[in-house]
């Protein structure tokens, strides 16, 4: 049975990981510290994802282990001396396994996140984890070795792979991906309807409209599961963006996706890396919005900020005011506003929503906010022509 602190080690020659039983549980808990905060959060994103694919069964099992989906919480549990799957309700010979093997891939990572571990023994573990979740041919991978090792690893090129090879999608879920999430600059938006026609073949029953939207659901669970491993490979990437579990939003703009898109070769939209980056960090930030809507900008936003306030209420007035007739223009105050959507009576809640929704009214309904704080509604002289005309024509 494999404990966490047993994994500390590799065995270099053979690459494969020792079990060191005299390692103490004071030991591993120092050598977790010494990780920094980067690391630190990778490991802990890795252990949450890893979650994530474990079977039903041994998920039931471990249902009183993994509080919180906390990493520090299930590792004081597991490292008890008298710890043993075995002793878990319901727990076979496959759920054992499976935790062995689990406990083992976190025991890897946490060796190799340490300053001493080199690029190579890494780049060796992350093609395991991609050969083993995907079964992606490591001939493949190998083209982007050198750039792996030299810190400037093209995670979205590897994706570009991925997609193009069929390791994600078969060809009828592809053109889906393709024609329905605004996921590349190159790709247009095809309505439900259209879709159903592109989808079906000659001499066969047209795929219905329900059916289509169906297929449609399933296709970002499907890139979250396979990809959610992939965050491994984070410090060996050079984004020069920053993920943290206290940063209240994560904003990734089109400059940015310009950026990539020409140094990687790559045609996806600013809303497919923010889709990327949610994968990674979804269990510390929310996509917002995160429908099928064609926004021109999403948002990763901290989890417990949708707790105190109501973003969905705020975004869908925000919208509705600036869609609606406005003969003269106004202000309000910005601060006194956003208290409406507080859920609970703080106001110093507000210093971490106030620029949030700063950003989103900017950017998503280029609204300003002026010296004074004072959110400008602008006479919305174009809406007004626009209805007027519509009532000529229904009054001729």
């Amino acid at each position: 049975m494999y404990n966490l602190y047993n994994l500390i080690k590799i065995k270099e020659s053979e690459q494969k990981y020792l079990l060191t039983t005299n390692e103490s549980k004071s030991f591993f808990i120092n050598y977790y510290n010494r990780l920094n905060k980067i690391k630190r959060f990778i490991l802990n994103q890795y252990f949450k994802n890893r979650i994530k694919s474990l079977s039903k069964r041994t998920l039931n099992c471990l249902s009183n282990i993994y509080i919180d989906n906390n990493f520090q919480n299930f590792y004081k549990e597991v490292s008890k001396p008298e710890f043993s799957v075995k002793d878990l309700k319901n727990a076979g010979k496959k759920t054992e396994q499976e935790f062995n093997d689990f406990i083992k891939d976190i025991g890897k990572l946490s060796y190799l996140l340490q300053s001493q571990a080199n690029a190579q023994d890494f780049y060796s573990f992350f093609v395991s984890v991609v050969v083993k979740n995907l079964g992606v041919n490591e001939k493949y991978i190998e083209k982007f070795s050198s750039d792996f090792l030299d810190y400037r690893f093209p995670l979205f090129s590897f994706i570009n792979l991925l997609i193009n090879k069929g390791y994600l999608y078969h060809e009828r879920e592809l053109k889906i991906f393709y024609h329905r999430f605004n996921y590349y600059i190159d790709k247009e938006i095809f309505t439900l309807e259209k879709l159903s026609e592109k989808l079906s073949k000659p001499n066969q029953e047209k795929l219905t409209r329900e059916r289509v939207r169906q297929l449609s659901l399933k296709i970002n669970p499907t890139l979250e599961g396979k990809l959610s491993h992939l965050f491994i490979c984070f410090p060996y990437t050079n984004y020069e963006i920053s993920f943290q579990e206290d940063q209240d939003i994560i904003y990734i703009n089109n400059e940015f996706a310009d950026r990539i898109n020409i140094s990687e070769n790559v045609k996806f939209t600013s809303k497919f890396y923010t889709k990327i980056f949610s994968i990674f960090i979804g269990a510390t930030h929310k996509l917002f919005p995160d429908n099928l809507r064609d926004e021109a900008n999403i948002y990763l936003i901290k989890q417990e900020l949708f707790e105190y306030f109501d973003f969905i209420a705020f975004y869908l007035d925000i919208e509705q005011t600036v869609n609606s007739v406005i003969p003269e223009s106004y202000s309000i105050h910005f601060e006194g506003y956003l208290y409406n959507f507080l859920k609970v009576e703080d106001l110093q809640l507000l210093e971490k929503i106030l620029p949030i929704c700063e950003l989103i009214v900017f950017e998503d309904f280029n609204l300003f906010i002026d010296i004074e704080g004072n959110l400008i509604f602008d006479r919305n002289t174009r809406k007004i022509i626009d209805d007027l005309s519509t009532t000529i024509i229904i009054t001729h």
